[in-house]
């Protein structure tokens, strides 16, 4: 279930809900306002001058980090007989990463991609570049680079084939310094790293459907 907030920017409203906004005129507030937190960027605002043709004043406006909640369960690690199954798909330092509880925000898949719902933005699931058979994992705001993405939802979770490698759906789980916790990499091939207990395995989510990124 998704809770609408609106926020107030400047004179107007913004209705955040599955990372769209409709913004209004107003002159009211409506409550359940939370914010995260704000970082600033640049908008761009039109002006109405209907017989002006030069360019619209430039002006800086928070990027809000709204409280908007919609619940999903988790993708997950289906492979049996493992040490990493049923660890959830999580985030450590912004790489990817397996654990005992992980992102239940809103899973969505739209445009090839995988990205979870996080304050009204999405953290992306990317696939990162190496000389190994074992590809970094990495969560990105608001930058969806890998659009290769298929599956998830109802089947494992797949990475298409590209010009460095075949379509998989294998991952190798590597366990980190952190107990309980393991670092996830997209596995092409069989390499895997020196010195590290790593298990191969499948994602997917759990048994509901996954909200559309639209």
């Amino acid at each position: 279930m998704a809770r609408i907030t609106i926020i107030a920017l400047s004179g107007f409203v913004a209705l955040a809900g599955l990372c769209e906004a409709a913004v209004i005129p107003t002159v009211s507030l409506t409550a359940h306002i939370t914010v995260v937190s704000v970082r600033t960027e640049s908008w761009v605002l039109a002006t109405p001058t209907p017989t002006s043709t030069s360019t619209p004043a430039t002006s800086t406006l928070p990027t809000i980090w709204c409280d908007v909640i919609i619940d999903s369960p988790p993708i997950v690690a289906i492979t049996t007989g493992t040490a990493v199954e049923g660890l959830e798909l999580s985030s450590a330092g912004g790489s990817a990463a397996l654990a005992a509880t992980g992102y239940h925000q809103g899973w969505g898949f739209s445009n090839g991609g995988v990205g979870v719902f996080d304050g009204c933005h999405y953290l992306w699931l990317n696939i990162g570049e190496s000389t190994a058979s074992y590809k970094p994992l990495s969560f990105a705001l608001d930058d969806q680079l890998s659009t290769n993405w298929s599956g998830g939802s109802t089947s494992p979770l797949v990475a298409g084939a590209t010009t460095e490698y075949q379509a998989t759906s294998t991952f190798l789980a590597c366990q980190s310094a952190v107990a309980g916790q393991w670092t996830l990499y997209l596995q092409t091939g069989s390499d895997v790293p020196s010195g590290l207990e790593c298990v191969d395995t499948q994602l997917e989510l759990g048994p509901s459907t996954a909200i559309p990124i639209v």
